[in-house]
């Protein structure tokens, strides 16, 4: 859509998310992954509520002389997490092997012995093992694509290169694992199969020869520094004219240029260009792809290549600097990072924009933005925007307001001169800070796993108790409840409660009550469903009264009549920050900020003190 809505947006996932959606088709398809990743999900639930739990797991460990390492949840940290979570589950195998033993023998505990029997499985020990050595290898491979200084070239060898080890190790005609997966694979008396995990490895591979294809950066070759330094390259006129042709042919349209006469003008230019990148190299005045970009983008007379290279500077962009972009991004569009999974990882891309020559844009009038105002209205009245509001300008084009109201916003009113220049406005009420957070409840149905399914970012078509919540009941008078728990009190404007997904359910929900407590467990806000309408809905807005109070938790209740009881797929919290903290997380401090005024996703400063400079006013 957005590609036919501005013709000239050119998009391309970062290195490192190409690996990421790599790794995602290829677990989702095999039933042994899904398999590890419940068992995954369980453990990480069993121990990340439990302060008891997790010290007597500290207490087994201590005469097995083993290092315990914290469980994880499998998508915590974006791209590396599966193998934190993997890897610790392997670091801490026999002693949660043990725990879970004595837990069953305790109680019986459903859980403990679910844990029990996947464990004490050879094909699944084996696997486990397997996999975390190919995550470590992969691991291994996003941290080296986060290097802002790489090449497009460098990157893709990288990456092929980490590929063809992968293949050679695991998918010859001898398997070579490592010295410890080699001895616990002979320590069971039968053989085991790992057929399953070598089907992974062989899609993951396949997957990932998708997303990093050998010809893609074959023209991309004569921007390389070893291109320039080639005395044949540097004497031969016509060296690099087949590549500028074969690149103004592909990009012609996105750049809306006459195709014949942009070959002409690259071959041109790039003539006098790849002498004059030599001589900068050898006195050194330029050193990396970067440097060459930059330089590139001020000379007048090489602006038709710069306009390929920036593209070049595009496809090369580093996981590193894509999420400081998509964060950007989400600020300004939508602000809600919420079910993060592979769908959304598909759309998350680095935008950049090429202007016709000619063409009038927010880009190319200097201050235009600040000759656009804008009025919130609640129904037909305007209203102001409250203390702690505050606006910053990203770049020449884009500016992010933050505007605290009272009340729940029906319009917004845009004039100024600079209006017909304006391209999108986005409003939203924030990000979904509930994903993940830590939460518990009166109880579960036998077949829930766990709490985490009602905060795991998923909506399924039909009631799945593995990313869905049902409480369990003892009687009809039973009340039930699910409580969240965020890492650090923020402030939330709304909730969005998913019902179960057939509409012949949704009345099992009705009569429901959510409470909202600061970290002090003070009562906030206290909504009653109050049975309308009586069949219930498929999705509940619920809007926070007290919104201008940073809160600690929200706990659902629901008395349990007809058996009833509490029964969701999930609950959304859409708000921000409280003020003076700032990251995806909310973890840091603006302390270095005039008033602890920040913006909630860079913590760049409002403005700084005098004598103080620098985004953060660190300087």
């Amino acid at each position: 859509m957005e590609r036919q809505l501005i013709p000239h947006l050119s998009e391309q996932h970062c290195v490192a998310h190409r690996e990421d959606l790599g790794l995602n088709d290829a677990w989702k398809n095999i039933p042994l992954m899904k398999e590890i990743e419940t068992l995954l999900r369980t453990v990480y639930t069993i121990f990340c509520r439990s302060s008891v739990k997790k010290a007597k797991f500290e207490e087994l460990a201590k005469p097995a002389d083993a290092d315990v390492i914290a469980f994880r949840p499998l998508h915590e940290v974006r791209w590396l997490s599966r193998h934190f979570a993997v890897n610790a589950l392997v670091k801490n195998y026999d002693v949660f092997l043990q725990y879970c033993q004595e837990k069953v023998e305790e109680d019986n505990d459903p859980v403990h012995r679910y844990c029990l029997e996947k464990l004490s499985k050879p094909e699944l020990h084996v696997a486990i093992g397997i996999l975390n050595d190919v995550l470590a290898e992969l691991a291994e491979l996003t941290k080296i694509l986060q290097r802002s200084v790489l090449s497009t070239v460098e990157v893709f060898q990288f990456a092929k290169a980490k590929i063809k080890k992968l293949r050679s190790q695991y998918l010859g005609e001898n398997k070579h694992f490592l010295e410890e997966t080699s001895i616990l694979i002979s320590s069971f008396k039968v053989p085991v199969n790992t057929t399953s995990l070598i089907k992974f490895i062989q899609q993951v591979c396949d997957h990932m020869d998708s997303r990093f294809p050998d010809d893609e950066l074959k023209d991309w070759s004569v921007f390389e520094k070893d291109c320039f330094r080639t005395t044949a390259n540097q004497e031969e006129y016509s060296f690099g004219h087949e590549q500028m042709k074969s690149l103004a042919t592909r990009y012609c349209l996105l750049l809306q240029k006459d195709e014949d006469i942009l070959k002409s003008d690259l071959c041109k230019q790039y003539s006098e260009f790849k002498i004059l990148i030599n001589e900068k190299l050898k006195c050194g005045s330029l050193t990396t792809f970067s440097d060459i970009l930059a330089f590139t983008q001020q000379q007048d007379h090489l602006n038709k290549l710069f306009l390929i290279m920036d593209i070049c500077g595009t496809f090369q962009a580093s996981s590193a600097d894509c999420e400081r972009w998509f964060s950007l991004m989400n600020s300004i569009k939508t602000k809600s990072r919420n079910r993060l999974e592979v769908e959304h990882l598909d759309h998350l891309m680095r935008i950049k924009l090429f202007l016709n020559s000619g063409k009038t844009s927010l880009y190319s009038v200097p201050g235009a933005l600040q000759f656009i105002s804008y009025q919130i209205k609640i129904n037909d009245a305007i209203v102001d925007c409250d203390m702690g509001s505050y606006y910053v300008i990203i770049e020449a084009s884009i500016k992010d307001v933050y505007c605290k109201i009272s009340g729940n916003a029906t319009g917004i009113v845009l004039s100024g001169i600079s209006l017909p220049l304006l391209c999108t406005v986005n409003i939203c009420a924030g990000r979904n800070l509930a994903l993940k957070q830590s939460v518990s409840s009166s109880s579960f149905a036998s077949g829930v796993l766990s709490e985490m399914g009602g905060v795991d970012g998923e909506i399924p078509k039909a009631f799945d108790p593995n990313t869905c919540f049902l409480a369990g009941a003892a009687d009809s008078e039973y009340k039930t409840h699910f409580r969240i728990v965020f890492n650090v009190p923020v402030l939330i404007d709304c909730f969005v409660l998913y019902n179960r997904p057939d509409s012949v359910d949704y009345k099992k929900m009705v009569n429901f009550t959510l409470y909202t407590y600061d970290d002090k467990m003070t009562s906030l806000m206290t909504y009653q469903e109050g049975n309308n309408p009586p069949e219930g809905l498929a999705v509940y807005y619920i809007y926070n009264s007290r919104r201008e109070l940073p809160l600690k938790q929200a706990k659902l209740e629901k008395v349990s009549d007809n058996n009833n009881a509490i029964q969701f797929c999930e609950i959304e919290a859409y708000g921000d920050c409280a003020v003076g903290i700032y990251g995806l997380d909310c973890t840091n401090m603006c302390d270095t900020c005039p008033k602890n005024l920040c913006d909630t996703f860079t913590g760049e400063c409002h403005q700084c003190k005098d004598g103080s400079w620098g985004d953060k006013c660190e300087k």
